[in-house]
């Protein structure tokens, strides 16, 4: 199969949101309503003026009567104005502006005959650079992980690979594929199918690990046998410690069940909260491939949409290994956003935290881990996403210490990307990952094979 189409069937798996046909709500019955900023990036200054337009279609013709109404929020929190507009031969416009750096949103809804309606929504940011997480890191933040990854060193494991069928697509006779377990500190195993082309010499491979979004899944196969079939070592890692390849229904119980509210159980304590039984299984993930002597010592990739972003930014922030990484919409950022009277990251949001749980959130948070690599990070940022608040992603963005590609789409929510942003975030990954490949010779010296937690100094 050619680079080109293994890299889509890669993308199609590992993306989230961008397959529905246009955005949700936005069309009914002929009618169709868009809103847009002013310019294509959605990026202006403080005190700006950021002029929305908005526009309706019956049949692809614009209405040039009738009203709509609207309301702009800013941080997700804040209401700047709300009301009704009338359109015209141009549509609507209407005009807001921000003295600091944040985000705004504007949602405009035009009405039907009976209840109907049909509704868009585009976002902006003023002055992205300048976002700053809402609290620092805590003190020992440093210290508690090296302790962590002491638990996963004083807890060495041996891996079970049980060899698996590779998917019957054309590549499958030049991948071997494996369900790798391993036992890991925090109650759950390390789970993960992991695949490597055939015959493949030692020191000659790059590797690369995703992750997973939101919910309970088997691992994905097919993924990891791509990474292969592209000439690296490949692993999608199962965000719970699951057994892999079990009846969906398997999993769906699990989420009904066991795994009801797992994002936020045990937030009181640092040592009881979920999140961190999961990061200790991205560190065994990177010790496992990093460990396999088809490594390169140079290369090492991770990625990741939603929930998943998150991972491949903490992973990065745990692994000083870690080249480059992916993260579209990333969950888990600015958790304690609420102090800056924003929504914060999922699984937060809007949520009113304890004084527990503000503290034992501050040592799971993306901003935290994002201030702890050099990797190069692409990121995507969806505007007006109520998920993964644009804020919160992009105060962790400011954190990175590496060459960033930060990605703003102004109307790119959490379960509806626009398709040329996805492709375009998906482009350079890809770009960006073959030339770190070529720039690997084997005459330069390969990295440590014992990824240390970096120390970030100097404060937001």
């Amino acid at each position: 199969m050619h680079r080109r189409a293994i890299a889509a069937v890669i993308s199609c798996l590992v993306s989230v949101s961008f397959c529905l046909a246009g955005p949700p709500g936005a069309a009914k019955d002929g009618y169709e309503i868009s809103v847009a900023p002013g310019r294509d990036s959605g990026i202006y200054r403080a005190g700006e003026k950021i002029a929305f337009a908005v526009s309706v279609t019956r049949d692809g013709k614009a209405l040039k009567e009738g009203q709509v109404s609207y309301q702009i929020v800013a941080g997700g929190t804040r209401t700047l104005k709300q009301g009704t507009l009338p359109l015209a031969a141009d549509g609507a416009k209407v005009q807001t502006e921000l003295a600091e750096a944040g985000c705004v949103a504007m949602r405009a809804t035009y009405k039907l005959d009976g209840n109907a309606q049909i509704r868009a929504e585009a976002g902006a940011t003023v002055d992205p650079n300048r976002i700053r997480p809402s609290l620092p890191p805590p003190d020992d933040f440093d210290e508690f992980w090296s302790r962590q990854r002491k638990r996963l060193t004083d807890a060495p494991a041996t891996p079970k690979l049980t060899p698996v069928q590779a998917p019957k697509v054309s590549w499958g006779p030049q991948v071997e594929c494996f369900d790798v377990q391993v036992d890991c500190p925090g109650g759950k195993p390390l789970s993960a199918y992991f695949a490597r082309p055939k015959d493949a010499k030692p020191g000659s491979l790059p590797a690369i690990l995703s992750f997973h979004g939101a919910g309970v899944h088997s691992s994905s196969l097919m993924s990891t046998a791509g990474y292969a079939a592209r000439g690296m070592l490949g692993m999608d890692v199962n965000a719970h410690g699951l057994p892999n390849g079990k009846p969906k229904d398997f999993y769906s119980a699990l989420l009904a069940g066991e795994l009801r509210g797992y994002p936020t159980r045990g937030m009181d304590s640092r040592d009881t909260c979920y999140l961190l039984g999961m990061y200790l299984r991205l560190m065994r993930a990177m010790e496992f491939i990093t460990s396999q002597p088809e490594w390169d010592g140079k290369t090492l990739a991770v990625r990741g949409s939603s929930q998943g972003g998150a991972q491949a930014i903490v992973a990065a922030g745990l692994d000083a290994r870690v080249t480059i990484l992916s993260a579209g919409l990333p969950g888990l950022c600015d958790l304690t956003a609420g102090e800056a009277n924003r929504a914060a990251g999922w699984p937060v949001g809007k949520r009113k935290l304890t004084g527990k749980q503000l503290g034992t959130l501050r040592y799971f948070d993306v901003c935290n881990f994002a201030a702890r690599t050099k990797a190069t990070a692409i990121v995507r940022v969806g505007l007006i996403d109520h998920t993964c608040w644009p804020s919160g992603v992009l105060a962790a963005c400011n954190q990175l210490k590496g060459p960033r590609h930060i990605l703003t789409t102004p109307n790119s929510g959490h379960s509806w990307t626009p398709r040329e942003a996805y492709t375009k975030a998906d482009t350079l990954f890809w770009k960006l990952l073959d030339e770190q490949r070529k720039a690997a010779t084997p005459s330069q010296p390969a990295q440590s094979r014992d990824g240390a937690l970096p120390a970030a100094k100097g404060g937001r």
